[in-house]
């Protein structure tokens, strides 16, 4: 199982509550105290989302509420150049000892 498997089994038991403009409030069942996460701005009120740039369990929790639409869903993006990766040269192929050796007969 890896790490993102972990956290997700970890947020089953939180309670996830849309409060507004795309922040959420998670609590856990028979607690009184909650976190308050903004997606869009990468923030929990636990501070690990911010400190380790990774979701904390209650942005994950909030992931699995509200999920991301699919590609298909997203808005048209109109006036925005398209960026291209940087077009760069292959480097030359490694020589090997026969190879040296064969040029110089």
């Amino acid at each position: 199982m890896d790490k993102l498997d972990e956290f997700r089994t970890g947020t089953v038991t939180y309670v996830v509550m849309p409060l507004q403009k795309g922040a959420f409030k998670v609590t856990e069942p028979l607690h009184k105290d909650g976190w308050i996460v903004l997606l869009s701005e990468c923030t929990c009120t636990c501070g690990k989302f911010q400190s380790k740039k990774f979701p904390c369990l209650h942005a994950l929790a909030v992931c699995t509420f509200a999920p991301v639409p699919d590609v298909s869903a997203w808005p048209e993006a109109s006036g925005i150049p398209t960026l291209f990766p940087p077009v760069m040269s292959l480097p030359p192929p490694p020589t090997s000892p026969r190879t040296i050796q064969k040029k110089k007969s």
